[in-house]
């Protein structure tokens, strides 16, 4: 079992490492590099995201995109799976329809997945 915990203020996020730690259990600390604004926000995308590559930027515009279309409260397990799964497929199918599957960013995007499931 896991649990995720965000914050917007970093010095809490290392005083709740540290509280953590001292109980004994495994923690990591690290940013994030997208969070889905569940539709506060016109614009999902934020400047961070630019700096992927485009089937990543496309995973995560359509990622984001999905929390704003289905979201349950309370199912972070779902709602994140999901939107992963809608995610990683729009991308293929966005890349494959723009590209073809011999086009670079296609092929590329499929070595990344593979890459993650290693």
């Amino acid at each position: 079992m896991f649990l995720i915990k965000a914050f917007f203020v970093k010095e809490k996020g290392e005083a709740e490492l540290k509280e953590l730690e001292r109980f004994g259990y495994d923690v990591e600390y690290r940013s994030v590099s997208a969070w889905s604004t569940l539709g506060w926000f016109e614009d999902p995308i934020l400047s961070n995201m630019l700096k992927r590559s485009e089937g990543q930027l496309a995973e995560v515009i359509i990622h984001e995109l999905t929390h704003t279309t289905l979201y349950l409260p309370g199912s972070v397990d779902f709602n994140e799976n999901f939107a992963t799964f809608v995610g990683e497929h729009g991308a293929i199918l966005f890349l494959k329809y723009k590209y073809g599957t011999n086009g670079t960013p296609y092929t590329n995007y499929l070595q990344y997945q593979r890459d993650g499931e290693i």
